[in-house]
């Protein structure tokens, strides 16, 4: 028997939220860039390398979150990436060095993202293999443009 919560709705409104609050937060960090240099003296390339590490950082550790997921569950995981991007942000706001920014914002926040987004996302609300690219603008904060096929599910052959 399936919990109310388990049903296809509440999963999908789950996955949506978690999404919007992790790579939405993520967009928002060039609003700090101004502040932040100014008030450390550092030239805006001290922030694009810890955005640029935080990019490198989530796509590396992408395949190790989700052999994660495979084996202690997608929800397991989702929640160590929320305390790692948790711990990241609140270190971020107190980063006094480059080095500091780069830890915060690159390592923790890179590593909480590969927990919190598509990957782990998408094996966590069970959308069968054959029907992910269609569901998958329902619970994306991006444009809805649905691919004719997707890594895991190649287009059929003629």
């Amino acid at each position: 028997m399936t919990s109310v919560w388990r049903t296809s709705g509440w999963v999908l409104l789950g996955a949506s939220l978690i999404l919007a609050l992790s790579l939405g937060i993520r967009h928002g960090f060039g609003l700090f860039l101004a502040p932040m240099s100014s008030e450390f003296g550092w030239g805006r390339e001290v922030f694009a390398f810890a955005i640029a590490l935080q990019n490198l950082i989530w796509g590396l550790a992408q395949p190790f979150t989700g052999a994660l997921a495979d084996r202690f569950g997608a929800a397991k995981t989702v929640i160590v990436g929320g305390v790692l991007y948790t711990l990241g942000l609140v270190l971020m706001g107190f980063s006094d060095s480059a080095l500091s920014l780069s830890i915060s914002a690159g390592l923790f926040i890179g590593i909480g993202l590969s927990g919190t987004s598509f990957s782990v996302i998408s094996a966590w609300w069970g959308v069968p293999c054959r029907w992910r690219s269609a569901a998958w603008p329902w619970a994306s904060p991006r444009l809805p443009v649905p691919s004719a096929s997707s890594p895991c599910c190649p287009a059929p052959s003629a």
